[in-house]
Parts: C-alpha cells; sequence; structure tokens
C-alpha cells in the first residue's frame, strides 16, 4: 500500500500520511511502530536524497556522503528493531582482533595498528566491543585498484572475524559479513571458513538505493535483502552472548510487514 500511493501520484504526500494513520492506531505495537519508523525513514531518504542519487552530481558527492547519510540511517532504523543488539560504530576505527593479528605477522616491528574500515557492526558487552561486520565504502566510479583494495581489506577482516566468533561459538558453519558500499549500492558478501583451514567468500546479495518514487517498491525489494543480513548477525550475536554466559532476554522480530 505505501509502494501504490507514491506510484500513483509519483510524490510520497499520500504515502506518509498512509504511515502517519497507521501509527496513531490504538492496537499498534512497539515493534509495529519500528516497523513503521523503518518505512518512513526510506521514504524520507529517497525525498531528501535527491541531489545525492542524481548520477549528474557524482563529482560532487564524496564516499562518506553516501555512508553517513544514505546507509548508516538504513542501517541504524534496521538495527533499532530489535533494540540494537547490533551497534554501529562509524569513522575509520580498527577491529577489535586486527591489530593482534597484524603483529603475528610483522614480529620484528612496534607500534602496529590493524586495518581501518568505515564501519563496524559490533557486540557489546560491558567495556569490550566484539566485531561481527564491517563495511568499506567508496563512490560509485573508482580505479579497479581501489576496488581491489578495499576488498581485500574486507577479507582480511572477515576471516578474523569468522576465527574470532569460530572460537567462541565452536560451529564449524559460522561466518562473517562484510559489506562494500559503493555509492547508491551495497554488495553483501560472507566469509566461511573451511577445514583446510583456509577462507572462503561468497557474494550473496546486492542492495540499490534508486531514486525515482515509480521504483519504490523495487526499492524495498532490495532493502529487505538487509534483513538477510540483520537476522543470522543477531542470532549468531545471541548464540555468542549464551556460551559466553552473558544474559540477553531480547528475541530478535522477525520482519514481515506487507508493505
Amino acid at each position: 500500500m505505501i509502494s501504490e500511493l507514491c506510484i500513483v501520484d509519483k510524490d510520497s504526500f499520500k504515502a506518509k500520511k498512509y504511515i502517519s494513520t497507521l501509527e496513531s492506531s490504538a492496537s499498534a505495537t512497539r515493534d509495529q511502530l519500528r516497523i513503521l519508523d523503518f518505512f518512513r525513514e526510506i521514504i524520507y531518504l529517497l525525498d531528501s536524497k535527491q541531489f545525492m542519487l542524481n548520477k549528474n552530481n557524482k563529482a560532487k558527492i564524496s564516499e562518506r556522503d553516501f555512508s553517513y547519510q544514505l546507509w548508516l540511517p538504513i542501517f541504524q532504523k534496521v538495527f533499532h528493531i530489535n533494540n540494537e543488539i547490533i551497534r554501529i560504530k562509524v569513522g575509520e576505527t580498527v577491529l577489535s582482533e586486527s591489530t593482534e593479528s597484524k603483529a603475528s605477522v610483522y614480529t620484528d616491528s612496534r607500534n602496529i595498528v590493524g586495518f581501518k574500515v568505515d564501519m563496524r557492526f559490533l557486540l557489546d558487552f560491558e567495556m569490550v566491543e566484539f566485531d561481527v561486520a564491517c563495511a568499506e565504502a567508496c563512490i560509485p566510479i573508482v580505479p579497479e585498484a581501489k576496488i581491489q583494495h578495499d576488498m581485500s581489506k574486507l577479507l582480511r577482516e572477515g576471516k578474523i572475524m569468522q576465527t574470532a566468533a569460530l572460537n567462541v561459538i565452536q560451529n564449524s558453519r559460522v561466518f562473517s559479513w562484510v559489506i562494500q558500499i559503493s555509492g547508491p549500492s551495497c554488495d553483501f558478501y560472507t566469509v566461511h571458513g573451511t577445514k583446510h583451514q583456509y577462507h572462503v567468500c561468497i557474494h550473496q546479495f546486492t542492495v540499490v538505493f534508486l531514486s525515482e518514487h515509480l521504483n519504490l517498491p523495487l526499492v524495498f525489494e532490495s532493502l529487505f535483502n538487509i534483513i538477510m543480513f540483520r537476522d543470522p548477525l543477531e542470532s549468531s550475536a545471541i548464540r555468542s552472548c549464551r556460551k559466553r554466559g552473558w544474559s540477553m532476554k531480547t528475541r530478535p522480530l522477525r520482519l514481515k510487514t506487507k508493505i
């Protein structure tokens, strides 16, 4: 219904009024309100980021514009539905075990710092951060060398996260996620260990944020793939907490609302 209203009017006004009507219902639950808030955010981004989404303006947009103004709000709304089981940390920061892994290779060096990434997805416990996914960003059109460099960094970090999770969960099927952001599109990969002690990376799906109201059904359909990323990430975090003996009462909500 939300998508249809945008298609009919080529505008989001009636769709936003419809969302407000649903939110004002006395029977609306907290979880339903958070899901509606997710839909509202997508429509807001579609309305407010037209300059950024216009390919003619690509020379004026930075990779951080896409990361922090477009994709970060989407990720935040998705993880807010389940009370932020996963926290997002932005800026070029180092994964918790990346420095240790790098130091084990460069044994003769001092003051070693691990590889920095643009966005980290974390499980918190007291003062400790545990990385469960990470992302690197670039503008839509960059040299091939930049893409390969970012991907190699993500693969190294994905291996570190998968190994760390395996040490806790003790399940050979555990895997980590890495994300390559390229302007209005995101590629999602999983990193898996093998019995031969090497790792493989598998492309899972691509999420694209289109710029036209007529394309809103395609935008929603594409963005729902992020739920396929969120659900196993939260499930893995909960299993990790239980293995460590931590208390976590939140039960993940599966997003099934018709749009």
